[in-house]
């Protein structure tokens, strides 16, 4: 049986991001990613999810990286009102079954079967 990839993210174009269905909930429990990942319906499917925002440019994706936030946490945004990105990044988030599978950092560019140089450059250990 072939394994199928699900990615939960959104690209809106533009500097702004989204999505970060791959961050575990505020009160502890299981991400988006991995409440989607359980279910019947994605059983056999992998799931890969940012664990921060999705930014993307002109050129398409940038990666997963936390916002800019000021002294009391709340976001810094630009002159237009957009989220301002940081240079720290977040982690792509693998699921399978409902069991996080792997992770890498978040200027990795996900795919299905992550490449030997991915492996090597891009793999974190799961936290």
């Amino acid at each position: 049986m072939s394994r199928s990839r699900f990615s939960l993210t959104k690209s809106s174009g533009g500097s702004n991001p989204s999505s970060s269905a791959g961050k575990d909930q505020k009160d502890g429990s299981a991400s988006l990613a991995q409440q989607i990942s359980e279910s019947d319906l994605f059983k056999d499917a992998t799931i890969i999810a940012p664990d921060e925002l999705l930014w993307t440019d002109s050129n398409g994706q940038v990666g997963a990286y936390k916002a800019k936030t000021d002294s009391d946490g709340e976001f810094k945004s630009n002159d237009r009102g957009s989220k301002i990105r940081s240079e720290e990044t977040g982690s792509w988030r693998v699921f399978q079954g409902g069991k996080q599978t792997g992770q890498y950092r978040g200027d990795w560019k996900p795919k299905e079967q992550p490449t030997l140089w991915d492996r090597l450059t891009k793999k974190e250990e799961v936290k």
